[in-house]
């Protein structure tokens, strides 16, 4: 059971639920060096353990939402803000992973002792 957020009304037992995505935010993750940990097999079929860079990106999360009854996720209509934030995303985030190749170098020198040029 549940109170509809947008009525107010208590649902009867066993009635479904509906979400509805009121705002959404933009979520940029870090480059994280060595963050994942994947198990590859060897030739000679020994398992190995390899830990791999984790590259970060850009998405986006959910900043508020309503739990409705059907009856009002039918009549209420939203605004199509959802979708061109989406696209705006997927065009930052193309051009993040473009540049995730240089930060990983620049942050492995660090990590060796190594300067960058520009220091």
């Amino acid at each position: 059971m549940f109170r509809c957020q947008q009525c107010g009304r208590v649902s009867v037992p066993g009635e479904k639920s509906s979400e509805l995505i009121l705002e959404l935010r933009r979520l940029q993750h870090p480059l994280r060096i060595k963050a994942n940990r994947v198990r590859r097999a060897s030739p000679k079929g020994v398992s190995r353990v390899k830990l791999v860079d984790d590259p970060g990106g850009i998405g986006t999360v959910i900043a508020r939402r309503m739990i409705v009854c059907a009856h009002c996720h039918a009549t209420v209509i939203l605004p199509d803000a959802h979708t061109s934030l989406q696209a705006a995303c997927q065009v930052e985030n193309a051009a993040y992973q473009g540049d995730t190749r240089r930060r990983l170098e620049e942050e492995r020198g660090r990590r060796k002792g190594h300067r960058r040029d520009d220091d």
